[in-house]
């Protein structure tokens, strides 16, 4: 059995109103104070472990300070069901989340570590059922007074108490070529006149990919493949694709890598579109 431990690459809290509480001071809040509710997002990269393995375990740790310690407040953790912008997260540009897909919900009542088993979100990303887009924390949010303060990975004088996902986890036997393992992935996603981009894939234990593309819309959008061999030295293909209204394309990665994305924008300046795009592949 084998343990890997991450550290966040996202952590930030928004609310239903313009709040004085920012997200940048290494502190999220979690809960409602008074009429202002808190939501907490945390994303973890955990592409490393998109491979032939079996999951174990995977839990959730953050250090808390509450604020009402005799106000005992259930946090629960959700798995985010769509893309979302780090600079724009509001609550009119929230994710959705999966009320289905959780972890465990835990009282916080005072001070300390707590932990919460997300083994069902992880292997749901391992399994390529659901893309990862991170955690959502939230608390029933039916107390008006039940705020509570975690810290945060950008917290430099509480570094330790920084939260952590820790997996366990063994490698399946390995496969045959005979069992033609394959995924199939999706995402819908509205065009801009800048890039914006799919999700990362680990695609080093795939000998075929295929990126589709369908045009709802009624305005051209351009697509190309983004390879990288850790997702941030980043190669732009050559192949460029127009997908006109109502076509659907396919497009392959030219270079082997580990990892690929699909870049997409509007063809036409202020010309939105929309795009369902499949990304499959086979070994």
């Amino acid at each position: 059995m084998a343990n890997i431990v991450f550290t966040p690459a996202i952590t930030k809290h928004f609310s239903n109103v313009n709040s004085r509480k920012k997200s940048d001071g290494g502190v999220i809040y979690i809960g409602v104070d008074g009429n202002i509710i808190y939501r907490a997002i945390c994303y973890f990269d955990t592409n490393i472990l998109y491979s032939d393995i079996e999951l174990d375990s995977a839990v959730l740790r953050m250090y808390a300070k509450a604020f009402e310690e005799n106000v005992k407040t259930p946090v629960t953790p959700y798995m985010v069901t769509s893309s979302w912008n780090e600079d724009m997260l509001d609550w009119d540009h929230q994710p959705s989340f999966e009320s289905s897909v959780k972890g465990n919900s835990v009282i916080v009542s005072k001070d300390g570590w707590y932990k919460w088993n997300i083994t069902e979100i992880i292997k749901s990303w391992i399994d390529y059922k659901h893309f990862n887009y991170g955690i959502l924390l939230k608390t029933d949010e039916h107390n008006s007074n039940d705020i509570k303060m975690f810290y945060s990975q950008r917290n430099y004088y509480y570094s330790r108490q920084s939260p952590v996902l820790e997996i366990r986890y063994k490698f399946k036997n390995p496969f045959s070529l005979n069992s033609r393992n394959s995924i199939s992935l999706f995402e819908e996603h509205t065009t801009t006149e800048i890039f914006m981009y799919t999700t990362w894939v680990n695609v080093s234990m795939y000998s075929t990919c295929t990126y589709f593309v369908h045009n709802t819309g009624s305005e051209t959008a351009t697509v190309h493949v983004q390879v990288s061999p850790d997702k941030n030295a980043i190669l732009d293909e050559e192949a460029i694709i127009l997908v006109e209204p109502g076509s659907t394309k396919s497009i392959n990665p030219m270079h082997f890598s580990y990892f690929c994305r699909l870049a997409f924008k509007s063809y036409f300046f202020r010309r939105a579109t929309g795009l369902k795009i499949w990304f499959q592949a086979q070994v």
